[in-house]
């Protein structure tokens, strides 16, 4: 069931595209026979022009619920009428949307008594599922009837096919598409030990990536799993306080890519074992490739706490020394911390005054604001004023 903050997006996006719609329309309208006529050294034109006007007044309901059903002539009308072709492509798009939304609100959301909760049965998800499947396979079908090569959907604009040809990014949908539908079959079907699905899982997901692979060249195939791999995301995610530079992130990728290929053809525990396992791989290649300076730096990203200090100065647009600053802060209150529980004539007092040191220094580099943010998501400074013996025992 979609959410009523889904539902009210949807909402909104339906209410915009209305608008979308009612300005262009507008704008055609606008377009009197006199302002052809002036634009236009052609008495032919001019009076093409006209036409067009009066159609597009005359009928206008009409002549979108043409264009909703694909009709080529609803096209070359408004074509006649000078729209340009990408706010054309935008505008079939919408109305086919529009078009299929109330079949969609239906099984969405069936007729049920006010005071009754719906819940939607594996049957009706089924249902709802193949049919926004058609449709979308239906919608695709009439845009490139209306608009043919021209026509490029959003999908196949996505980063994951920069540089990638048309007609390649549009294999790759469909094969994506295809065993979108392959997971949804497993997902529904009963019986599956946990071990057999998580066989058959991975064996969709290696046959994907080979389908795609055969797909492309190799170059393409390397810079489409840049930019939409599982490899790539965790990267991203890994490095973001490394702040890499383009190339730094190509070479890393071009390190663990390979280390992440046989985890395709394992479960999930071997896999797992396996990426622990090539870890210090992946250090050893990437001191050599980063140099000694940049790889500590690259180290040190992956590091919680220092994660945890990073992201807080990027939320507050403070520089990234700032984390570094925190992150050297926090050792030396660590270590004397620890010097503390080992001493047995420690007193409360003296934990007391070392949070509050920490706390107050800490205040200093990230100001009264990010310190609430921080404690909000960190326990580290009420945890110094206790002995060991009170402090959970991950710390």
């Amino acid at each position: 069931m979609k959410s009523p903050l889904l539902l009210a997006l949807l909402t909104l996006s339906l209410a915009a595209n209305a608008c979308f719609v009612v300005r262009e329309l507008r704008a055609a309208l606008a377009k009197s026979p006199a302002a052809h006529s002036a634009a236009s050294t052609s008495s032919h034109a001019a009076s093409r022009s006209a036409a067009t006007s009066a159609q597009l007044s005359s009928a206008p309901i009409t002549l979108w619920q043409r264009l909703a059903q694909g009709d080529p002539a609803a096209l070359a009308t408004l074509r006649a009428a000078g729209w340009p072709e990408q706010t054309l492509q935008r505008l079939a798009a919408a109305l086919i949307d529009a078009r299929f939304h109330t079949q969609n609100s239906a099984l969405e959301n069936p007729s049920r008594d006010y005071w009754q909760e719906h819940h939607r049965n594996a049957a009706a998800f089924d249902a709802f599922a193949q049919n926004r499947s058609a449709q979308n396979h239906e919608k695709a079908a009439l845009l490139q009837s209306l608009f043919g090569d021209a026509y490029i959907s959003p999908e196949a604009q996505a980063p994951a096919f920069q540089g990638i040809p048309r007609e390649k990014a549009a294999a790759i949908l469909a094969i994506k598409a295809d065993y979108a539908s392959l997971r949804r079959d497993l997902n529904e079907t009963p019986n599956y030990s946990n071990s057999s699905y998580e066989e058959l899982s991975a064996a969709l997901t290696r046959e994907e990536r080979a389908d795609i692979a055969r797909a492309l060249t190799p170059g393409e195939f390397f810079e489409y799993e840049l930019r939409s791999s599982v490899t790539a995301s965790e990267l991203r995610y890994n490095t973001a306080a490394f702040e890499p530079t383009e190339a730094e992130f190509r070479a890393l990728f071009r390190i663990k890519n390979p280390l992440d290929e046989p985890a395709f053809d394992l479960d999930a525990a071997a896999a797992r074992k396996l990426r622990k396992d090539t870890e210090a791989a992946l250090d050893l290649e990437a001191r050599r490739i980063l140099g000694e300076a940049r790889f500590q730096q690259f180290v040190l990203s992956r590091d919680a706490e220092y994660r945890r200090f990073y992201h807080l100065s990027q939320h507050l647009q403070l520089p990234t020394e700032t984390a570094r600053t925190a992150y050297a802060l926090k050792a030396n209150i660590d270590h004397r911390s620890r010097a503390l529980d080992a001493d047995p004539a420690t007193t409360p007092a003296a934990r007391l005054a070392l949070a509050q040191e920490a706390e107050s220094r800490l205040t200093t580099a990230f100001g009264s604001k990010g310190m609430e943010i921080y404690k909000l998501n960190s326990r580290y400074l009420e945890l110094l004023r206790v002995p060991p013996s009170e402090r959970p025992r991950t710390r």
